[in-house]
């Protein structure tokens, strides 16, 4: 059973850890994640509100939430990118 989502302000090491590894070079856009929720279940779901920043140009700059999930063992992976 999931627990409910706890939001943070600002992230922590751990969850810039997180996100770094979960995401890699072959998306379209830089992401800069500003804020986090997470939620205990089995492992850990991560939304990550992100700032996205093209890596062409012609393309514009937009807000996204990311969504990570952290196994408790093993290495986080992207379950989804959404515009927002």
């Amino acid at each position: 059973m999931a627990s409910d989502w706890t939001y943070h302000a600002s992230l922590t090491v751990y969850d810039n850890t997180v996100f770094h590894n979960a995401m890699d070079d072959s998306y379209d856009y830089y992401y800069r994640p500003l804020v986090v929720a997470e939620q205990i279940g089995n492992g850990t779901n991560y939304r990550f509100i992100c700032l996205a920043e093209p890596k062409q140009k012609g393309k514009g700059s937009h807000f996204a939430m990311i969504a990570i999930h952290k196994p408790f063992h093993g290495s986080g992976y992207v379950t989804a990118i959404d515009t927002i």
